[in-house]
């Protein structure tokens, strides 16, 4: 039994499906890349969802007005800033004076 890889398509063989006799058996293993024919093929389909040339059907999700997800007062994510109340930023140039 084969199957075309999604990419290129060449024929990469697939392992036959379990036998059917009720008995528990386990499959085969399958190819490291599988369904890709190979590691260059599946980092090409990686790249791909990464670049958002893939997309998953459904409505669309609505980002919440104040960011992902946290309460106030945690800290901010990757390339956010922190903003400072009057009185915390006073403290922080007091600290950064008087080490």
């Amino acid at each position: 039994m084969s199957t075309a890889c999604p990419i290129c398509g060449r024929t990469v063989p697939a392992p036959p499906p379990p036998a059917g006799d009720g008995a528990e058996s386990p499959a085969a293993p399958l190819p490291e890349s599988f369904p890709f024919c190979s590691r260059r093929c599946r980092l090409i389909d990686l790249g791909r969802w990464f670049d958002g040339l893939y997309r998953i059907p459904g409505a669309p999700m609505e980002a919440a007005a104040d960011g992902p997800g946290r309460e106030p007062g945690e800290y901010p994510g990757p390339g956010e800033r922190h903003h400072l109340s009057g009185e915390e930023e006073k403290g922080r140039q007091r600290a950064l004076r008087n080490p």
